[in-house]
């Protein structure tokens, strides 16, 4: 469900990106958006859980694409396939430790908070590490 609902905004997020002439906002603004809705799944209601899928899918990739523009807006056209194997690295170091570590929090303490709290902790560091990012959106590639 996650990635099927967020092919739309792995195309909409670089666009309106280009249209307003900024990149952080759509990082900060998704990663936010992933630590309240991880914040709110203990009282959310069953029946509403797709729902939470959705706004996470599109805050994921949303996310996703403009890393990737990002680096392209940050480093030198030369540079560009080293800083995406960097990214794409750490994102899937992040597919692989992210579940393995939340599996193994969940069968340490028989309980999914501690591995929840882990996931919004990380979306906020997100959102402070996007501040000191440049914003990059304005800037015109020859």
């Amino acid at each position: 469900v996650l990635i099927a609902v967020g092919i739309p905004a792995i195309f909409l997020a670089p666009v309106l990106s280009d249209r307003t002439g900024l990149r952080r906002p759509f990082l900060w603004g998704p990663h936010m958006l992933i630590a309240a809705l991880l914040l709110t799944l203990p009282a959310v209601p069953r029946d509403t859980l797709p729902l939470v899928s959705v706004g996470l899918g599109l805050a994921e990739m949303a996310v996703f694409a403009i890393a990737l523009l990002v680096l392209v807006d940050l480093f030198a056209s030369d540079e560009i396939g080293r800083g995406s194997g960097v990214v794409m690295s750490i994102a899937y170091v992040g597919a692989l430790v992210g579940p393995l570590g939340a599996g193994i929090s969940v069968d340490q303490t028989r309980a999914f908070d501690v591995a929840l709290f882990a996931f919004v902790l990380l979306s906020v560091v997100s959102v402070l590490a996007v501040f000191t990012l440049p914003e990059t959106g304005r800037r015109r590639r020859p």
